[in-house]
């Protein structure tokens, strides 16, 4: 083999835009300004995330290519391994939700729900047989005024 034969070429990517490095994208530093971090955690963040998610990929497909294979073998030792290849990808999938907690940590963002939500707890204090008759729609039948205390 020629060396020009050992060269790797670059595989590209459909839909994806050729950056020459992140010091060339325009989009990073609003991207980091607005997240308030500096690049290097960027760059960690986003190598650790890709490596998290690779091996979720890859654990999926593991783990149905160990349940065909158990199934085809019958064998308990092969159910063994099936239950420890998804074990492990839960827990990467465990272990990406953690590192998006942290980034939010990081950045001061977090998921909160509006804050100006109202609910209205209705409570009935009647007696069992005025609660039927509610529910049959016999509202006149049933004393609503409040007692006095």
């Amino acid at each position: 083999m020629s060396d020009e034969e050992n060269e790797q070429l670059p595989v590209p990517v459909p839909g994806a835009e050729v950056i020459e490095s992140e010091e060339d994208d325009p989009a990073m530093d609003s991207i980091l300004s607005a997240l308030d971090l500096p690049r290097d955690t960027f760059k960690d963040y986003n190598k650790a995330r890709d490596a998290l998610v690779t091996a979720l990929e890859t654990g999926r497909i593991a783990m149905a290519d160990a349940l065909a294979l158990a199934q085809a073998l019958d064998h308990p030792r092969a159910y063994e391994v099936f239950a420890t290849v998804m074990k492990s990808t839960a827990e990467v999938a465990e272990k990406l939700m953690d590192h998006q907690a942290n980034i939010r940590e990081l950045t001061g963002k977090k998921n909160e729900a509006p804050k100006n939500q109202t609910t209205n707890n209705i409570l009935f204090t009647g007696s069992t047989k005025e609660l039927q008759a509610l529910l049959k729609g016999k509202l006149d039948e049933i004393d609503v005024t409040p007692e006095d205390e």
